[in-house]
């Protein structure tokens, strides 16, 4: 009997481990670790406009619309609106209809309670646009375009008193999950302005108990809740409550269909994430080669080690099967000038001079390795506006800078001015001292001022900045979206050169009441030509960075307008 148990049992170990090596092997999830340059300076979707604050809070923030993670040329897609928008006939009227039960995290002021978005919530947070205490970036969205959105902000002024009790004319709610946006006239680009975080909801009772005070509060319905910021580390966890949304099923890639990766499943596909801020170029790389990052889009500083596929650094990523991706940015660089300087400002052909001082050849090597394109032209080659043979009117010329110095009038006592950075990292200092040394050949004595991102803007806010390097990348994909830098009445966090033109205020205005794509790129055309003319900006370059992922990361498709793409990668590794 003894040795039929014992038989018995072998019999049932060895099926048993038969049966295990024809299953599939269990697959674990990993924390996926990525990394920004500098830390959030607020989490309010009011006021976040810097790139490393907008990837932090689009983990937890979430707008009406969004843009489909696979289909190129983008395409917007509902996130928390149930369904496109209903727009009127002429334009003016835009009906939209939110996904009913859509959970907020369950943090701060809602913690333990269960609650749902709700058309309130975005009326809320439109008015927080429009209130000048909420010292909003974002307002030009609605500025000019909302019925009653600038009366608003004139009758409430800074009174918390009267935001809580007035409303926009523009708003209506039609019902709990419905509301209305009236505009003065027909937009063009409307649908792109509520895919920004700008329109993310708020409810009512965070801003009451902050007192509209939202730069440390990180409470939204994204597929990751913010868990707590610890020893340089942003940690968020997967929203266990997320609203239902599934993996997109395909994409379109030179005409042909194909399928990418987890077809169909619940996002996110991740548990927990976690953002380390490293200000360091070295430090960001290394930590990428010793695996402590998933993602790295290499650093400016580290560029010069892909221009070359035969370099050591692209072989050994290579040979640790390292994926490498070049990618092309949707944005532009510029020098820019303050035009509101009594110097610098009010002195065209000094502008001229400098520009024809900057050896631009240099300066992309320096910056870039030589990986960033020239910039010809203020649109950048992805948009429909960008004519590839457009010249710009300065090229690389010391001779003709000097004489042109001597002409501006200018006493040489008097060339002093100061250089802001935009930035603590040695690359931004790299920067500066290249245009130090570049303007020194000219007779122009330059003296740099190191800023972090928010000192920068509260020296330009007090007329303190004279000359520093600008970037934007776009929100959307058109010209009007780097044009509004450029229009006088916009405020000092969009128009920070303060430049004015009326002729090109008055060609934007037209612009942007324009449907018609031939004439939205004649008359982006005629106010490029107008900008060159006032030399505001010396543009620099086009920016495109390097992409590396180690191969676990699954289904990683970057763009520059989607910056909630962590939902959709997936690392599960397969382990015995």
């Amino acid at each position: 009997m003894r040795k039929f148990f014992a038989a018995t049992f072998v019999f049932i170990v060895i099926s048993f481990s038969i049966l295990y090596s024809l299953t599939p092997k269990y697959r674990t999830k990993q924390p996926i670790k990525l990394a920004i340059s500098s830390p959030v300076y607020s989490f309010d979707p009011a006021k976040v406009i810097d790139k490393n604050s907008l990837f932090v809070i689009s983990q937890s923030l979430e707008s009406l619309y969004q843009y489909n993670y696979l289909k190129r040329p983008l395409e917007l897609e509902p996130a928390l609106a149930d369904g496109m928008p209903e727009v009127s006939a002429d334009g003016l009227v835009y009906k939209i209809k939110i996904k009913p039960e859509v959970q907020y995290h369950s943090l701060g002021i809602l913690k333990n309670k269960i609650r749902f978005v709700e058309a309130d919530d975005f009326i809320w947070q439109i008015k927080r646009l429009a209130f000048l205490a909420t010292k909003s970036s974002g307002r030009w969205i609605f500025s000019g375009r909302l019925r009653g959105f600038d009366e608003f902000s004139a009758r409430v002024n800074y009174s918390q008193e009267l935001f809580l009790q007035e409303q926009i004319s523009g708003l209506k709610k039609i019902d709990k999950y419905t509301f209305e946006l009236h505009l003065t006239g027909a937009e063009p680009n409307f649908i792109h302005y509520l895919a920004m975080s700008y329109t993310s909801p708020v409810p009512f009772e965070l801003i009451v108990a902050h007192q509209n005070k939202l730069d440390d509060h990180l409470i939204g319905t994204g597929a990751y809740q913010f868990d707590e910021f610890r020893d340089n580390n942003y940690y968020f966890k997967k929203f266990t409550n997320y609203r239902y949304e599934k993996y997109p099923q395909i994409t379109q890639v030179e005409g042909a269909q194909i399928k990418l990766g987890n077809k169909q499943k619940l996002l996110p596909l991740i548990d927990d994430l976690t953002i380390k801020v490293i200000n360091s170029d070295d430090f960001m790389w290394k930590s990428f080669e010793l695996g402590d990052l998933d993602i790295l889009e290499v650093p400016q500083g580290q560029l010069y080690k892909l221009a070359d596929p035969n370099s050591r650094w692209y072989r050994k990523l290579v040979s640790n099967n390292v994926i490498i991706k070049h990618f092309s940015k949707r944005s532009l660089s510029w020098l820019a000038f303050n035009m509101q300087d009594s110097l610098i400002g009010k002195n065209k052909i000094l502008r001229q001079a400098i520009a024809h001082a900057i050896d631009f050849n240099k300066y992309l090597k320096l910056m870039t390795g030589n990986t960033n394109l020239r910039a010809n032209s203020m649109y950048n080659p992805t948009l429909k506006e960008y004519k590839p043979q457009h010249v710009l009117p300065y090229l690389y010329d010391i001779k003709k800078a000097r004489e042109l110095v001597k002409k501006s009038g200018i006493k040489p006592q008097k060339l002093k001015f100061n250089f802001s950075t935009r930035g603590v990292s040695q690359k931004k200092m790299d920067e500066a001292v290249f245009f130090q040394k570049q303007l020194a050949k000219i007779g122009i004595e330059l003296s740099i001022k190191q800023n972090n991102f928010f000192d920068f803007f509260t020296q330009l806010a007090e007329g303190e900045v004279q000359m520093w390097s600008d970037y934007w990348s776009y929100d959307y994909p058109d010209a009007q979206n780097i044009i509004q830098l450029l229009v006088n009445n916009e405020s000092l966090s969009i128009n920070k050169s303060s430049y004015s033109n009326p002729k090109v205020d008055q060609l934007y205005q037209k612009l942007v009441k324009t449907h018609s794509g031939a004439m939205r790129k004649k008359l982006a055309h005629q106010i490029e030509d107008e900008v060159e003319h006032d030399f505001p900006w010396v543009l620099l370059m086009y920016d495109s960075t390097y992409l590396l992922h180690h191969k676990e990361i699954k289904n990683f498709k970057r763009s520059s307008y989607i910056r909630n793409y962590v939902k959709y990668l997936d690392n599960s590794v397969q382990r015995n």
